[in-house]
């Protein structure tokens, strides 16, 4: 078992950032409706809210929903109406039943406010993480451009497809593909494939054949235990010479995830989305029930026990319990933990010894996880702890926004505790050897 990390307060840099981000959302109001934009913004907001959502409101209505004394309000109603902000629109025939509305000169001001605030969102996202602040890109004089384009410029002549298969990571490279071509300056194809299904998948995919091999450069991704199956008859490019004219260097990974893409001494892959699994617990609960964080693996499942509560909307533990390669990733990840898994040449070695308790362990906690556990995969795994519906959950450390998330926080305060200390990469990427021409182009 890992080390248990002990937290209780916020993280110093997560509480700077959030002093940053209200001090420059702040200015953003102020330089739209000056010094009384605080006190006024309480009406404002609750009036553009209801206008987006197409409803209608009057002036009492409005003074209740703003959270402010009703008297209050209403003064502060009329006296915007006098400003040009909003005016008030009769809706019956005699003039007596009148309705808010906004002016269109607040509608533009809502329209900068948007612009200005989703450019402060995405330049305050941490390069090195995942859904963190970083308050150090925050400054006042700067402004935040995300992502940086290309330095040479777009060339809409080649189009680079990365082949993948239905996960997190590819889901989210596909709803941002717009930035990441201006990033890389080229166009980018992200194609997933069901995971049951990936392995034919991406053996049509390789063996295809391309008569414009430079301007279409094709990466693939493959789980770790493939890559000697993959590289095989010639179907990945060798990358040792690129790697000779980067800066890529393998002291930058573990040892045992950099020699993953490696086989009979030659590179056929580079290392992706590498990260530590963590037992993540929720505090409050295990504080309740006296518990102590778990350390092993009998441990857990007591645990499990303990604070399976599925009458509530509660089981005791959740993890990527689906078929195929949630569940396949999860076992290797137990035993990982256990030392009972190597790679030797790009062919997979499990130990048979320690494997079995760790089957066992797996059999054990489906007592205690969400009923349809066929169906967690790595997305919804996240989200039922983020949710508050598990007790406990194992999963990623780069999904500490999804898991930390405002929800759980209303229910409670929770904490982490590492069960698998040693990070790993689960797929890695590599060239398809049809693709030799491509090489320049994707160096570039």
């Amino acid at each position: 078992m890992g080390h248990v990390e002990q937290g209780g307060a916020m993280r110093a840099d997560d509480r700077l950032a959030t002093l940053a981000v209200i001090d420059r959302v702040s200015d953003i109001l102020r330089d739209e409706f000056a010094d009384r934009a605080l006190d006024i913004w309480p009406i404002l907001a609750a009036l553009l809210r209801q206008h987006q959502q197409g409803q209608s409101v009057t002036v009492t209505a409005l003074a209740d929903s703003s959270g402010m004394p009703r008297t209050s309000a209403r003064r502060v109603v009329f006296a915007l109406k006098a400003q040009g902000w909003l005016a008030l629109r009769a809706v019956s025939a005699s003039g007596k039943r009148t309705v808010v509305v906004p002016s269109a000169a607040l509608v533009d001001s809502l329209d900068r406010i948007t612009e200005q605030t989703v450019k402060l969102m995405a330049g305050s996202r941490d390069p090195c993480g995942l859904d963190r602040f970083a308050c150090a890109n925050l400054d006042r004089d700067k402004g935040i451009p995300w992502p940086l384009p290309a330095e040479e410029g777009f060339d809409d002549t080649v189009v680079l497809t990365l082949v993948a298969y239905e996960d997190p990571v590819f889901d989210i490279l596909k709803r941002h593909r717009a930035d990441i071509d201006r990033f890389m300056g080229h166009r980018v194809r992200v194609l997933t494939f069901a995971q049951n299904g990936y392995p034919a998948a991406l053996g049509r995919v390789l063996a295809e054949r391309s008569t414009i091999q430079a301007a279409a450069p094709l990466l693939v991704a493959i789980p770790l235990l493939w890559v000697a199956d993959v590289s095989a008859n010639g179907r990945l490019l060798d990358l040792r010479a690129l790697l000779a004219e980067s800066a890529c260097c393998g002291d930058d990974f573990y040892d045992a995830v950099w020699r993953a893409g490696w086989v009979g001494g030659q590179c056929y892959g580079m290392p992706l989305q590498p990260t530590v699994e963590f037992l993540w617990y929720r505090q409050d609960l295990f504080d309740a029930e006296g518990l102590t964080p778990p350390r092993s693996l009998d441990e857990v499942i007591r645990c499990a026990a303990r604070l399976h509560r599925p009458r509530i909307g509660r089981t005791g533990i959740s993890w990527s319990s689906a078929p195929g390669l949630p569940l396949a990733e999860s076992f290797l990840q137990m035993l990982g933990a256990q030392r009972g898994v190597g790679v030797d040449d790009g062919m997979l070695q499990v130990d048979a010894d320690a494997g079995t308790p760790v089957i066992e362990y797996l059999r054990a906690l489906r007592a205690y996880a969400p009923a349809q556990w066929c169906d967690v995969n790595w997305a919804r795994n996240a989200q039922l702890f983020g949710a508050g519906k598990a007790a406990m959950g194992h999963h990623w450390s780069n999904r500490y926004g999804m898991l930390d998330s405002h929800a759980l926080l209303q229910k409670g305060r929770p904490d982490r505790a590492a069960t698998a200390p040693d990070p790993r990469a689960w797929h890695v990427t590599a060239i398809a050897a049809r693709g030799r021409s491509a090489r320049d182009t994707i160096k570039q």
